[in-house]
């Protein structure tokens, strides 16, 4: 059986989030020693000690992510090792190597485990249930208890709205539009949480919902910086505190939705 499972941090937020709990869980049942290598880039602007505290797991913080299956390669020369880019991470994968090295985006899901047969919504709810582990970085924390406090949150509705990278041509199909929301929000009172990156969003919401709308003021909308990566960490604990969430297709709103336990409306592109 494997000694090691190293897990290559990438993308986003959500992104990073899903695939570190994840491959959490996976070392725990498994019983592996757990590596983390986590790289600062353009959609990730902090280390791993900007938005979380006290690692549970060996950490290797590198500017370069096209250098982690080299560096783990390297660190463990003479092992057998398997490197996997993919969600599906056979069982047979940790029978028959030392080290197995997982580069993905998402939910790392074990496959053909004889003690229990797995399938994403299992992996996301009990992945979730080690993300509630984490303790994040004391401005976060200061900030999502202070905003708590100030607003009766768990009475709102949140909304996520993306925008970023979905205006290039190839995510046009997670685009949604601000008519779109307004259409899905029609059928509640409650007031409204938004979360977004996006300046022009805000003023669209705010002309529409007026006093009803709440906002985190984040410092920036800047992916590459330290605060912002941090003030998205806080809105997306507060959106896992709302009643429930709309968003587009995201990782980011479908992590804060497995931590609040909630339920999420998922809006479809009209943008095909």
């Amino acid at each position: 059986m494997a000694n090691t499972l190293c897990c290559i941090a990438k993308g986003g937020l959500g992104n990073r989030l899903r695939a570190l709990s994840s491959n959490m869980w996976i070392a725990r049942q498994l019983n592996c020693e757990l590596d983390i290598f986590w790289t600062v880039s353009n959609t990730m602007g902090a280390s791993f000690s900007d938005i979380i505290n006290k690692p549970v797991f060996q950490l290797y913080e590198h500017e370069d992510r096209k250098l982690a299956v080299e560096y783990f390669e390297r660190k463990y020369a003479g092992a057998q090792i398997a490197t996997i880019s993919n969600i599906h991470i056979p069982y047979n994968a940790f029978r028959t190597n030392d080290v197995v090295i997982v580069d993905t985006w998402g939910w790392a899901i074990l496959c053909g485990w004889p003690k229990k047969q797995l399938n994403s919504e299992i992996v996301k709810q009990e992945s979730a249930s080690i993300l509630c582990e984490f303790k994040w970085h004391p401005y976060v924390n200061k900030n999502v208890l202070e905003f708590h406090q100030s607003y009766k949150i768990e009475n709102c509705i949140g909304v996520h709205v993306r925008r970023g990278d979905v205006k290039q041509k190839q995510w046009r199909d997670r685009y949604i539009t601000e008519e779109q929301y307004f259409q899905s929000l029609a059928q509640y009172e409650d007031s409204i949480f938004l979360a977004t990156e996006d300046c022009k969003v805000i003023d669209r919401f705010q002309k529409e919902y007026g006093n009803r709308l709440i906002r985190y003021q984040c410092r920036n909308f800047q992916r590459s910086s330290v605060e912002a990566i941090q003030d998205s960490l806080v809105e997306m604990c507060l959106l896992s505190q709302c009643k429930k969430i709309i968003s587009g297709p995201s990782s980011f709103s479908e992590v804060a939705q497995y931590i609040g336990c909630i339920s999420r409306d998922v809006l479809e592109s009209q943008r095909k």
